[in-house]
């Protein structure tokens, strides 16, 4: 049902972002590249405890943001090491919009909302796309590494740790 409802946004986005999956790096450059403790933050209301600590938090561990809780984290100050956003809807996109985290890597996908990608980051790297145009063009251009999603972004950004290979995973 998915699939069928939301295809032809897929597909438009899809095709703005083609060029993307030839010229970005994808999250493959991490797997397995670290064993520090990663904190996994989105919104929800366990966020407005761990807010306050954040700076000290990220001394400590590696912050992975969900785009839904990345203007509260810029509101204290903290820029976190990765944002994760792979909705392709626009709703999703506006959590970004007017927000910028220079140091942060965004993570995203190719059929995402096209003004996505005029985010102000450090650097964008794509995941594979969960959609079957994006998909097809992986298998010509090479894949960017799978992270799994589950009816929250929250999700990805777990499995984007697990990927990384932390064996300490936190979430607020």
């Amino acid at each position: 049902n998915t699939l069928e409802r939301f295809s032809r946004l897929w597909m438009r986005n899809s095709c703005k972002n083609l060029h993307y999956i030839g010229e970005l790096d994808g999250v493959s450059k991490y797997e397995s590249s670290t064993e520090l403790p990663f904190v996994v933050l989105a919104a929800g209301p366990s966020l407005q405890n761990i807010l306050p600590y954040l700076n000290e938090i990220k001394k400590r561990s590696i912050l992975v943001c969900v785009d839904t809780a990345l203007h509260a984290c810029l509101r204290y100050g903290v820029e976190p090491d990765f944002i994760i956003l792979v909705d392709p809807q626009y709703a999703c996109f506006m959590h970004l919009e007017f927000l910028s985290s220079p140091s942060s890597i965004l993570i995203t996908e190719s059929a995402v909302y096209p003004s996505v990608f005029r985010f102000n980051c450090k650097q964008k790297i794509l995941c594979s796309s969960m959609f079957p145009l994006g998909q097809y063009f992986e298998k010509i251009l090479g894949s960017k590494g799978k992270l799994e999603a589950g009816g929250s972004v929250t999700t990805t950004a777990w499995d984007f740790a697990r990927f990384c290979g932390t064996k300490n995973i936190f979430l607020a």
